[in-house]
């Protein structure tokens, strides 16, 4: 699933293991095994703490937060 290889390749180029990754969004380590293994699909609420967290604002962003 895109979800499972989404969450891995974001902790892989943040240099971070599973839990590490897993303690800087809140969640349990296992969920994040469970997720790149497949076994859990990726919730709205990991993919919203992944963005809020890991993704930087645009330009957009940047003006209406003036």
């Amino acid at each position: 699933s895109q979800g499972k290889d989404r969450i891995k390749q974001i902790r892989k180029s943040l240099g971070m293991s599973q839990y590490e990754f897993s303690e800087s969004i809140g969640i349990p380590c296992t969920t994040v095994n469970s997720i790149e293994g497949g076994k859990q699909k990726l919730s709205v609420r990991v993919a919203l703490a992944m963005r809020l967290l890991y993704t930087s604002p645009s330009p957009r962003d940047a003006h209406e937060s003036r």
